[in-house]
């Protein structure tokens, strides 16, 4: 009786262990497959990071070389003029600053000198020419005007802030208009599409070494170029 029980046993023994072997072997394949899977992941991340490096290195490369293109054609065009009329290019902003506020206008006043408008006569339609020169690369440019903190001892500072802000729009209009009067034909429609006159009242101070507010580097005329800054971050973005 017992030898007849046994073998039953044996062959639902047997069955359970091969069954064991099937379910090992599937879990191994599976495994190895998750592996495989996972390691072409990685792969193919790796390759995709590479490649947005790649093309984020070459947004920002093109960036560069727009920046520094404009820059060089400024410096070859204005460097023997800069000292003449205490002007400055800086390269990093693409800004053209004035720097002599007795030159620009009479204290309180937002009427163009005689000597500026002199200036601007022959600066302006040099300028304008070497940047219509670079015009799909160009957003914007910007007649910005800048003072100092200083108004009547009795003023509290909120309304000099707005009295300043009216005298620097003022003044960076009035700058606006004398160099249209200045701008060829042929650029008329470019440049209203891409200038701009911004007062800026005294919110970008110059200071010293020292820490304190420079009032004469402060009352300044500058002219900023903007470039594509905003569209090139959103490509970055897209391709990250």
């Amino acid at each position: 009786m017992n030898s007849k029980l046994k073998d039953p046993w044996l062959s639902i023994s047997d069955m359970m262990t091969g069954l064991m072997m099937v379910f090992l072997f599937i879990s191994v394949s599976y495994a190895h497959q998750i592996k495989k899977d996972s390691e072409k992941a990685v792969e193919d991340a790796i390759e995709e990071a590479v490649e947005s490096h790649d093309d984020i290195q070459d947004i920002v490369y093109d960036l560069i070389d727009v920046r520094e293109e404009i820059a060089k054609d400024l410096h070859e065009e204005f460097d023997r003029d800069l000292r003449k009329w205490n002007a400055e290019i800086d390269d990093e902003t693409l800004t053209f600053r004035f720097n002599s506020p007795e030159v620009l206008f009479r204290a309180g006043d937002d009427q163009v000198t005689p000597l500026f408008e002199q200036i601007l006569s022959d600066y302006w339609p040099r300028y304008l020419s070497i940047l219509s020169q670079h015009q799909k690369n160009i957003t914007e440019i910007k007649i910005e005007g800048h003072t100092s903190s200083e108004w009547s001892q009795d003023v509290q500072r909120n309304e000099s802030y707005f009295n300043n802000m009216k005298l620097s729009q003022d003044r960076s209009r009035n700058v606006l208009q004398k160099c249209f009067e200045f701008t060829p034909d042929d650029l008329i429609d470019w440049s209203i599409s891409t200038i701009t006159a911004n007062g800026f009242s005294f919110s970008r101070l110059v200071y010293d070494e020292n820490g304190r507010e420079d009032a004469d580097a402060s009352r300044r005329v500058e002219f900023t170029i903007y470039v594509p800054a905003d569209e090139s971050m959103n490509e970055i973005v897209e391709t990250l």
